[in-house]
């Protein structure tokens, strides 16, 4: 018998609608009973923590790709913020990508990007989390989690990922 299962949001418990079929927390719940269960996930924590709650079942929650980890009650029991420098760093070179990417900046519980790019918002439509606009001027710079580049074509994000591995080496960790 298993005695903890881990989970992902995105191509695992979510669906094609980024939603968690009744069928699938029915038999969460009914597995709950001697399983534990942890989610774990890119996604930020204001946003994976709708579909915890969602499933109704006690868990921990590990969120913005290991940034963050709560626990059931919603305590913060790890938390790996960007400084300031690597941001500053990364804002810059968000501005003089602008033309070709899009840039999001993840805070526990907010979410910010340099342009509206609705296809993405359509992943947290279930959740209702939501981003604000922001010039990468005004970004912040404490309690940042993640920071992410989108582009509508892969190949846009060639030069920057080249430019930031050039500029930060191994201070970030860079995942596709």
């Amino acid at each position: 018998m298993y005695r903890i299962v881990v989970t992902d949001l995105d191509g695992t418990l979510l669906n094609q609608e980024h939603a968690i079929s009744e069928t699938s927390c029915a038999i969460l719940r009914q597995l709950s009973g001697g399983i534990r269960f942890i989610m774990a996930t890119g996604r930020p924590w204001g946003d994976a923590r709708y579909f915890r709650d969602q499933l109704g079942i006690p868990m921990y929650l590990i969120s913005s790709n290991g940034a963050r980890v709560h626990s059931p009650d919603n305590e913060v029991l790890v938390s790996h913020d960007l400084t300031p420098d690597l941001l500053a760093v990364l804002y810059t070179l968000s501005e003089q990508y602008a033309d070709s990417t899009l840039m999001s900046v993840n805070l526990e519980d907010r979410w910010f990007v340099t342009q509206a790019f609705p296809e993405l918002a359509e992943y947290h439509r279930e959740s209702g989390f939501s981003y604000q606009v922001s010039a990468a001027a005004n970004m912040p710079h404490q309690g940042v989690c993640k920071v992410f580049f989108n582009a509508r074509n892969r190949e846009n994000l060639l030069p920057l990922e080249a430019t930031i591995r050039e500029k930060l080496g191994e201070q970030v960790s860079i995942t596709w």
